[in-house]
C-alpha cells in the first residue's frame, strides 16, 4: 500500500488540479517501474495498492526502493513552481488463509509505521498465526 506523502498540503496549497497531477505523476511512474504481471489500484483518495505477483521479501524491498527513490528524485512543475513528492509504503505478504481485509489491514499498519517513522520509507508487517 502507498500514500503520496502531504497530499492535503499539495491540494490546499496549489489546489485539486495540481493533485490530480500528482497522482497521474505517480501512477506513470508506477507504470514504467512494474513488471507487466504486477496489478497497480488506485485505493482511496491518494493511495495505492499494488500486488507484485511471485516475489520473495528480498525483492519487495528492492522494487518498494527503487520506487521510493525515483518519486523522492522527480521533480513534477505545476505552474512553474516545482512540487517535491515523497510516498511512504506499507508492505505485506499474502499467507494461505488471507482475505481482501486480512491483507489490506496488515499493508495498511505497516504503511501507519512508514507514516509515524518520519515518511519516505518502507515498512512491513507480517503475518502472525496464519494470517
Amino acid at each position: 500500500m502507498l500514500d503520496i506523502d502531504d497530499f492535503k498540503v499539495i491540494n490546499d496549497t496549489f489546489g485539486h488540479v495540481a493533485g490530480d497531477k500528482v497522482i497521474m505523476f505517480i501512477a506513470n511512474i508506477l507504470r514504467s517501474t512494474l513488471r507487466d504481471g504486477d496489478k497497480v489500484f488506485r485505493y482511496g483518495g491518494e493511495e495505492f495498492v499494488i500486488i507484485l505477483n511471485r516475489i520473495t521479501p528480498e525483492v519487495c524491498l528492492e522494487v518498494t526502493n527503487r520506487i521510493l527513490k525515483l518519486i523522492r528524485s522527480n521533480q513534477l512543475i505545476y505552474k512553474g513552481h516545482p512540487l517535491s513528492v515523497t510516498i511512504s509504503i506499507g508492505a505485506t505478504q499474502y499467507t494461505n488463509g488471507d482475505t481482501p481485509e486480512s491483507i489490506i489491514t496488515r499493508a495498511d499498519k505497516a504503511l501507519y509505521k512508514s507514516k509515524i517513522n518520519g515518511k519516505d520509507q518502507m515498512n512491513s508487517e507480517m503475518a502472525t498465526n496464519g494470517n
